[in-house]
């Protein structure tokens, strides 16, 4: 009887550790700063993904960013 959980890489059998914890491999290339709620509302787009890739705003009170964003929508409503 075989099981089919387990796999073979020719006569070893490969090891996976699903607690391991990888850096992020994501380069800086645009040269932005560390990530800063009060500096939300002059972030583009660009900025935001790149942030939310490296898991920066992982730490910031989600509310707090949500209020930011709504706030610097209704400045861009009030500009276009």
């Amino acid at each position: 009887m075989t099981d089919n959980n387990v796999s073979e890489v020719s006569e070893t059998s490969a090891v996976v550790n699903l607690n391991t914890c990888v850096t992020s491999t994501v380069k800086n290339s645009s040269g932005y700063l560390l990530f800063d709620l009060h500096l939300i509302s002059i972030y583009m787009n660009n900025q935001l993904c790149y942030y939310h890739m490296i898991s920066a705003m992982l730490d910031a009170d989600k509310a707090a960013v949500k209020n930011q964003l709504k706030n610097h929508k209704a400045l861009l409503k009030l500009i276009n």
